[in-house]
């Protein structure tokens, strides 16, 4: 276990958005605020801080899917993505006759 030590203003804006309901508990706002860190340090991102802040806010506020919804979902878009390959294929693709997918 871990203890943080906040000033009286973080602590102020931890209480401030766990009363009005954006999270139920501290370590909401903790995992919240490190999933925040975690993106602005993830390699590769090409957009600015207030475009990743958009999609930090999108993603918090967006709803939880099941695990169900989820494989469903990947199934369809493996479904559509193998679809469009084998569409891709058919029509000579770049000209290489002997190309296939291992499944």
């Amino acid at each position: 276990m871990m203890t943080i030590h906040l000033t009286a203003e973080q602590e102020r804006r931890v209480r401030a958005v766990i009363g009005e309901g954006a999270y139920e508990s501290v370590e909401e706002v903790v995992d919240a605020a490190l999933a925040a860190v975690e993106q602005r340090t993830v390699p590769g991102f090409a957009g600015t801080q207030e475009e990743l802040d958009a999609l930090l806010a999108e993603g918090l506020a967006s709803p939880e899917i099941t695990e169900d919804e989820f494989w469903g979902f990947s199934e369809r878009a493996n479904l559509s993505i193998r679809a469009g390959f084998d569409r891709f294929q058919k029509s000579g693709g770049f000209g290489f006759h002997s190309l296939s997918i291992c499944e």
